[in-house]
């Protein structure tokens, strides 16, 4: 045994076996793997909608999703009623891993100052995250309203070959506030 209590051989030959070992690794991991959201990335427009309101048409849903570095980017279109009536909205939020994948959160923007800022939804910003489930991605929207009260929307957009399916519900106080399913058709869209 040496000074540095080994039985020989220093630092270079272990490694050596360790930079072999990580190479054997890297050689059975195969190719990188793909993002968990590039099964999503494209264009779907509405086909059919199920409103018991009455209020949702098919072009009244639809979602676009763009892979950004890390992230993604989601532009979809929304249509609510609340105590203000009927309200459609489009959003378009970039979503950046947090920890472990499948887990997204919306990346914040700008402040005055130019640095990167959370949504404050105590001042009526929505707060957005995204989760992926398998092969469903699901949106959620947060917000606490002016009175207090906490409004949840989650979008679920399902793959189904070149069908979507789509689920949202709206919740305030966890309470329902509307629902809605469909169907969106993906569409080819070279500008991904």
């Amino acid at each position: 045994m040496n000074d540095a209590g080994t039985t020989g051989g220093g630092i270079a030959p272990r490694f050596g076996v360790w930079l072999g070992l990580i190479g054997a690794l890297h050689v059975l991991a195969g190719p990188v793997a793909a993002e968990p959201i590039d099964p999503f990335v494209g264009r779907y427009e509405g086909e059919s909608v199920s409103d018991a309101r009455g209020l949702l048409a098919a072009g009244d849903i639809g979602l676009r999703i763009r892979r950004e570095g890390q992230g993604f980017l989601a532009d979809w279109r929304s249509t609510v009623s609340g105590p203000e009536g009927v309200q459609r909205s489009n959003h378009e939020v970039f979503f950046e891993p947090i920890r472990e994948r499948p887990v997204y959160r919306a990346h914040g923007q700008p402040g005055v100052s130019g640095q990167l800022r959370s949504a404050d939804p105590m001042r009526g910003e929505p707060y957005f995250w995204a989760r992926l489930e398998g092969a469903t991605l699901i949106l959620y929207a947060m917000r606490i309203e002016p009175a207090g009260s906490l409004d949840l929307r989650i979008y679920r957009y399902g793959l189904a070959g070149a069908r979507t399916s789509f689920a949202f519900r709206h919740l305030r106080d966890g309470l329902p506030v509307s629902d809605a399913t469909g169907w969106l058709r993906r569409h080819d869209d070279s500008s991904q």
